[in-house]
Parts: structure tokens; C-alpha cells; sequence
């Protein structure tokens, strides 16, 4: 291997792990059963603030 694979591979590796550092994260057992119970579930009602907004024409259709 030369100097230059030798030191893309190192990039490569140090790439993939910052994108994992900022993607995968870890959750006990009751918080992951309530993270799929929050994402499989019916959704939530809007915020009083949030559904108001959601009544607004947007910037560019007024």
C-alpha cells in the first residue's frame, strides 16, 4: 500500500465514523419501546400555535 492509499483509507474510516457518530444513537430498552410506540402510533394533535400556522398561506402564495 502506498502513502497515498494508505492515508485515503484513513479518510475514508475517519469519514464513516464522524457520519456514524452523528447518526446512530443508543437508547435503554423502555426508551426504545417508547420511541416506537411514539413513531408507530397515531400522531399527536398540533399545538394550538403549530395548527394556526399550518391555516397561513405560505410567503410565496399570498
Amino acid at each position: 500500500m502506498t502513502n497515498t492509499e494508505s492515508v485515503q483509507h484513513a479518510a475514508e474510516e475517519e469519514a464513516q465514523m464522524a457520519i456514524l457518530r452523528e447518526s446512530a444513537f443508543r437508547l435503554s430498552p423502555d426508551a426504545f419501546a417508547a420511541f416506537v410506540a411514539a413513531i408507530e402510533g397515531p400522531p399527536s394533535a398540533a399545538s394550538p400555535k403549530v395548527a394556526e400556522r399550518l391555516q397561513r398561506k405560505a410567503p410565496w402564495e399570498a
